[in-house]
């Protein structure tokens, strides 16, 4: 009976060693598969999301153009509005205070379009 002993602890360490290798077969193979399913998915997104971030940039630099044409059009109208109240400063008429509500943040704000002689 003794010399049965250590064969079967020799049978009982394979059995779990091919065990073990099996559950780390499935395992390696699951996880191969979910990688290649991202994988799968990141490429599927990939083309729209470029399209998108090129629309994003032609969209920034129209934007962009747009506010430097606006920005050259109120640097002309300062010069038009301290070109016309020019003649009534050199007349003796007092300062002239122009508000043309326009705001330093980029929103849309609301002056009073007062002018105050």
């Amino acid at each position: 009976m003794t010399s049965l002993w250590p064969h079967k602890k020799k049978l009982r360490r394979v059995t779990s060693s091919r065990e073990s290798g099996r559950r780390s077969r499935i395992w390696k193979k699951k996880q191969i598969e979910d990688q290649q399913f991202q994988v799968s998915h990141l490429r599927n997104n990939k083309t729209p999301m470029s399209e998108k971030l090129l629309a994003l940039f032609e969209s920034n630099q129209q934007v962009m153009e747009h506010n430097a044409q606006l920005k050259e059009k109120v640097a002309s109208l300062q010069v038009i509005v301290s070109s016309s109240f020019a003649p009534l400063r050199s007349n003796g008429m007092g300062e002239a205070a122009v508000d043309v509500g326009s705001g330093s943040s980029g929103t849309k704000s609301e002056g009073t379009g007062t002018l105050n002689l």
